[in-house]
């Protein structure tokens, strides 16, 4: 008896597990976050209602710039936390790690998931510039807003991108 092994079974990778596996391996596909924050700026100059964070009152805005301030916190300190389990698992011998990922692709794993910090950098001292210099003001600066969006955008990219990969790796083990 034969099984089928098409796509998606232990045959060819589907459509979207390789964009998947494309999107976790090359981290400056992020960078393509831009088009989708230029078209918003864009949208906000055109339209009659205001879309971009300048409208809103400065509470709310300070209020939005503190949250995202405590929040990169946090997910930093997480991002600490998956590389000490990435650590653990590649100790344990025939680890997770050797059963999922070639050589290479096992350097890329640690370089993926440090590699998000920077962005992480960045939204938390943007959030914080917005925070002092946009909180309080009447009106707020749009650079400083796309900055602190297109920051965020690449820091919950990098963020999905992380928990896919423990996900995966916590997955094999079981």
């Amino acid at each position: 008896m034969t099984t089928n092994s098409g796509p998606g079974l232990l045959g060819e990778p589907t459509r979207t597990q390789r964009l998947t596996r494309y999107w976790v391996a090359h981290p400056r596909a992020d960078l393509l976050l831009i088009v989708p924050i230029v078209v918003w700026l864009l949208a906000d100059q055109y339209s009659h209602h205001k879309l971009i964070i300048v409208s809103l009152a400065p509470e709310v805005r300070r209020s939005l710039w503190v949250t995202l301030i405590g929040t990169s916190g946090t997910v930093a300190g997480l991002m600490l936390a998956s590389v000490s389990i990435l650590i653990s698992l590649v100790k344990t011998p025939l680890s997770n790690l050797d059963r999922l990922f070639t050589g290479k692709q096992r350097r890329g794993v640690g370089e993926t998931i440090l590699g998000g910090m920077p962005t992480l950098a960045a939204l938390f001292v943007l959030s914080i510039v917005a925070s002092v210099t946009d909180g309080r003001a009447r009106q707020g600066w749009w650079p400083i807003e796309a900055l602190v969006v297109l920051a965020l955008a690449a820091s919950v990219s990098h963020f999905s991108r992380v928990v896919w990969i423990i996900r995966k790796l916590l997955t094999v083990g079981v």
